[in-house]
């Protein structure tokens, strides 16, 4: 009887330690039986290799499988080793829903085997904690609440912009340190809005939160412009209170003063007409966009010109009389008063140059035409 004397043993390990199970179905020749004379019976024990599997699975915080389960080993011998952080530890996985998951800093879920070890008899599970990533987005608005959208050094600006997109949790972000906060912002009508670092809402900085969205606000104020219209005479004196063309305008609007530019001006009783150039050296044009700060835009007035006539005799004697009309004649007549310089005048063609004067003493005097001195005609001057 092979089985009653320790010949008939339920396991056998190996030198290299694999361990061999006895298969008493498989054995070979009589377990039992006589001795016969000159025969040598042979029993055989069959035994198969007892084996070990490592299975990784893959849950959330909650316990939920987020992937499916891998193999590590799969009919190992039991004196393997196995390690499956070598191939079967990602550290980001995406679910089939599309959430993005990180492996969590623990790693292993409580009571889950040992990520290495040794290949044991049967199914060896090694269970891998994941955690929800999360995200940064940033927001632009104006003080008002109203979204913001449009270009900041020739980029896109908008909300909703991604400063961390499923960012690992306990991970670091900065949304001012990537190009998300931009000083200034142009939309697309050309209005300009200018940060406002006291009003920004949320944290710029911190740690991204797993299952969280953190959201950043920057708070943009508009940017303004002002045009103001000045009056200066030709040295450079002001003739009148400044005027506001613009107050408060949206840069790149446009400004065009031609309603506060007076063709004449009367300061201290003296008349003064809008220069033909109008405006001042270096003044802004009357027409424009409006700019950040105050443009101002200077016309340029020069003072009226008169034109008188005078009287006298060869000798030099005033002369003060009538006309043959009988109209009193007298020197300081005027041709011109506060006449715009360049106009035209001639003081021949206004009943200002009588051919004769009578006086008061009934004496008579004749023109003598070649005798006349100063320009009949001309342009009255400044």
């Amino acid at each position: 009887d092979t089985s009653d004397n320790g010949m008939k043993p339920n396991r056998i390990t190996t030198a290299e330690g694999k361990v061999y199970e006895l298969v008493p179905t498989a054995t070979k020749g009589e377990q039992t039986g006589k001795v016969v004379a000159g025969e040598t019976k042979e029993v055989t024990y069959v035994y198969k290799e007892v084996t070990g599997d490592v299975v990784v699975h893959y849950v959330d915080k909650e316990g939920n499988t987020i992937a499916a389960d891998k193999d590590d080993l799969k009919g190992a011998s039991l004196s393997e080793k196995y390690d499956t952080a070598v191939d079967n530890k990602p550290e980001k996985i995406t679910a089939e829903d599309g959430t993005v998951y990180y492996i969590t800093k623990a790693g292993l879920k409580d009571g889950s085997k040992p990520e290495t070890g040794n290949v044991v008899e049967g199914k060896t599970d090694v269970t891998y904690v994941y955690e929800k990533a999360g995200s940064v987005i940033v927001n632009y608005q104006t003080e008002d609440g109203t979204p913001l959208v449009g270009t900041a050094d020739g980029k896109d600006v908008a909300s909703g912009a991604k400063d961390t997109d499923n960012g690992k949790p306990g991970s670091e972000y900065n949304t001012a340190d990537n190009g998300l906060k931009p000083n200034r912002i142009t939309t697309a009508e050309g209005k300009v809005y200018e940060l406002v670092p006291a009003s920004t809402k949320g944290d710029e900085t911190g740690t991204v939160e797993s299952g969280q969205t953190k959201e950043v606000t920057y708070v943009y104020k508009e940017v303004k412009g002002n045009v103001v219209v000045k009056y200066e005479d030709t040295e450079g004196n002001t003739l009148a209170e400044d005027e506001k063309d613009e107050t408060d305008a949206s840069l790149n609007a446009k400004y065009d003063t031609a309603d506060h530019k007076k063709d004449e001006i009367t300061k201290d009783g003296v008349k003064y007409y809008l220069t033909a150039k109008e405006l001042k050296d270096g003044s802004k044009p009357a027409t424009g966009d409006v700019v950040e700060g105050t443009t101002t835009v200077t016309y340029v007035y020069e003072k009226a010109g008169q034109v008188v006539v005078n009287y006298q005799t060869e000798d030099g004697t005033p002369l003060v009389g009538v006309d043959a009309a009988g109209a009193n004649v007298a020197s300081g007549a005027k041709d011109t008063v506060d006449g715009r310089p360049g106009s035209d005048y001639n003081t021949a063609d206004n009943d200002m140059k009588p051919t004769r004067i009578t006086t008061a003493e009934g004496k008579v005097y004749e023109l003598v035409p070649t005798a006349t001195k100063g320009d009949e005609t001309g342009k009255v001057v400044a």
